[in-house]
């Protein structure tokens, strides 16, 4: 058992030093880039990949997991969620970054980007909610 909660520690902290050294880059994208909104919006178009990669990682694991076989029918039932999520995702960022300037100018894909970061994150958030929901239950 300790073994287990050591390489589980060992694990959590590999995973926190890639997110802080990722979130540096992020940050480090951002200062070179400050003078070009378009600029930004591919710093923050890509940190929302990098955090929807962990989603679609934390999720996969989840398909994995014989606990959710009678609700994830073939594995298709969360792959319609992610699929379902991103429509969704996408478009209520397009509307946020629109209310900006209208879709005018430069801000509103910043702007959109930066919700996909906002918003990847706080599914992420509920998706280790399941997976504590599960730990806690087994």
């Amino acid at each position: 058992m300790q073994k287990k909660l050591g390489s589980l520690a060992a694990a959590f902290l590999l995973v926190a030093a890639a997110n802080a050294k990722a979130a540096d880059l992020y940050e480090e994208c951002l200062d070179k880039n400050y003078m070009s909104d378009t600029a930004m919006a591919g710093c923050s178009e890509d940190e929302a990949l990098r955090v929807m990669a962990q989603v679609r990682k934390r999720v996969n694991s989840i398909a994995a997991t014989s606990y959710f076989n009678d609700w994830n029918s073939s594995r298709k039932d969360l792959k319609q969620l992610i699929e379902d999520w991103e429509t969704f995702r996408d478009k209520y960022c397009s509307l946020y970054g629109y209310t900006y300037t209208q879709g005018k100018g430069t801000i509103s894909a910043l702007q959109t980007a930066k919700c996909k970061i906002d918003m990847n994150k706080r599914f992420l958030d509920d998706v280790e909610a399941i997976v504590n929901i599960y730990k806690d239950n087994r």
